[in-house]
């Protein structure tokens, strides 16, 4: 769908992200989402807004996620 290009191809494409923390990536994902919401909020478009604050609730929950999913097995791997 990206047919663009952009920097996670890049970055995909010249192997930076890999053996990268899965935390680290996703708070630097949401902290550009943040970016951009606040670019959306300084137009005067309703739409801009609507789909920035959906896109900011989309773009943090992976790391709501990732959290729950590292508590999940965190405690899975001390109950053995």
């Amino acid at each position: 769908m990206n047919e663009g290009g952009g920097v996670m191809d890049d970055e995909l494409k010249e192997g930076r992200g890999r053996g990268r923390d899965i935390r680290e990536r996703t708070l630097e994902y949401a902290l550009r989402a943040i970016k951009l919401f606040q670019f959306l909020q300084e137009g005067k478009d309703k739409a801009g807004e609507i789909i920035g604050k959906q896109y900011l609730r989309s773009a943090t929950s992976i790391g709501a996620i990732i959290f729950t999913t590292y508590l999940t097995l965190h405690n899975n791997n001390n109950k053995r």
